[in-house]
């Protein structure tokens, strides 16, 4: 599904959480090529993004994994609800990473749909990676934006 952006992943230890995340995703979103040329499409944005920025190493590894997953529980669960279901998904993967790596990258999947995030509290603060990767979810979607896969 992801092979040629986990190619652009640094870390080995994100490299290999990023293939079993592959290996963990639900058949379901395995089967939606919609669901997994949007992720592509805002993989390739936020990474242009933090190019941009000079963002390297582990924090842009967490940043993009982060993308990686935010959809994984769509047709699992109602649309609203697939955020919030990105944890329960990937439990067995949770001992793979060190509990802040874990954090963060569940933060970026449950606050990835931006304003349209149903809990508040979980909504992004502007100047984070959360909020980034919401941005480059909502160009992802628009109309007036070719993303070339």
């Amino acid at each position: 599904m992801f092979t040629e952006e986990i190619k652009r992943l640094e870390n080995v230890d994100m490299i290999n959480f990023a293939k079993n995340v592959e290996l963990a995703a639900p058949e379901s979103f395995k089967n939606n090529e919609e669901a997994i040329k949007h992720t592509r499409k805002v993989f390739r944005i936020t990474e242009e993004l933090l190019d941009s920025d000079k963002v390297e190493g582990q924090i842009r590894d967490i940043i993009l994994i982060g993308v990686l997953v935010s959809d994984l529980a769509i047709g699992e669960v109602p649309e609203t609800a697939h955020p919030y279901m990105i944890q329960s998904i990937l439990e067995d993967l949770k001992d793979d990473l060190h509990q802040a790596l874990w954090d963060g990258i569940m933060r970026i999947a449950e606050s990835h749909e931006g304003t349209n995030t149903t809990i508040k509290q979980l909504q992004p603060k502007p100047g984070t990676p959360e909020h980034l990767v919401a941005l480059a979810n909502v160009l992802a979607r628009s109309e007036n934006i070719q993303v070339y896969l």
